[in-house]
């Protein structure tokens, strides 16, 4: 193991070099603090530390730097041509399709009925049943599909509104269905097919409209001018993360 370590570390900064970062060393961390197959890459001086889930111990070596040096192209903002990288991708990937239709852990049971309800009339009863949990009362994020433990979270702010949890859900198992793309800069989450079928969510806009009202009144009360952690995106998925 101190072998692969140490190859890994050399690998990194070798193609750090190639991609004209210079790092005196890089620092590799596994937490517990990150959820799934999240990391960071950040700099410490002249030292590049990557922080990783604990999930991607044991995971290959090639795979791994493939993360790494994936996050570096975000910090040099291009892309790289290595290989690795693209190992990265397919093993995601991969992740997101193996996780699809596993079984079912947990389920809330008000949430189990707006499922039911969701796959009977827009999927003709061929979505697989995911995880499906209520979250933190957020008002900036109402909902989450995780591709890697095939689960869905809705705020718990939604808890009430019916109509606004089941779009929201809706939404999620969208996600579920059409999964991602990756052009080479970025990862596409919501495609032209996704974005057409969403539409057809009974009284849409509506919804959205009401969604938009719910977090502008949050955002009020928080602050009295709008405060956002990270940029948000256009309507209609402004109010809604991956």
């Amino acid at each position: 193991m101190e072998n692969e370590d140490e190859l890994f570390r050399q690998e990194f900064l070798d193609y750090a070099l190639k991609a004209g970062k210079h790092y005196s060393d890089v620092k590799v961390v596994y937490s517990g603090r990150f959820s799934n197959f999240n990391a960071s890459l950040a700099l410490r001086g002249s030292v590049a530390e990557l922080r990783m889930s604990s999930r991607w111990k044991g995971i290959s070596r090639e795979i791994r730097l493939g993360l790494a040096l994936y996050l570096l192209s975000k910090i040099v903002r291009r892309n790289l041509p290595f290989h690795e990288i693209n190992l990265y991708k397919a093993f995601m990937k991969n992740l997101a399709k193996s996780t699809r239709n596993i079984g079912r852990v947990e389920a809330d049971p008000s949430l189990e009925v707006l499922f039911r309800e969701i796959n009977e009339e827009y999927f003709n009863g061929m979505m697989g049943m995911p995880n499906i949990k209520w979250g933190l009362p957020a008002h900036r994020t109402f909902g989450h599909y995780s591709f890697s433990d095939n689960t869905v979270v809705i705020s718990s702010l939604l808890k009430g509104e019916r109509e606004l949890a089941k779009y929201v859900l809706f939404h999620e198992l969208l996600h579920k269905k059409h999964g991602f793309s990756d052009n080479g800069r970025r990862r596409i989450y919501h495609s032209r097919a996704f974005r057409e079928e969403e539409r057809h969510f009974r009284n849409y806009e509506a919804i959205e409209k009401r969604l938009g009202k719910i977090n502008r009144s949050h955002r009020r009360k928080k602050n009295g001018f709008g405060f956002f952690l990270f940029p948000c995106m256009l309507l209609p998925l402004f109010f809604l993360a991956v």
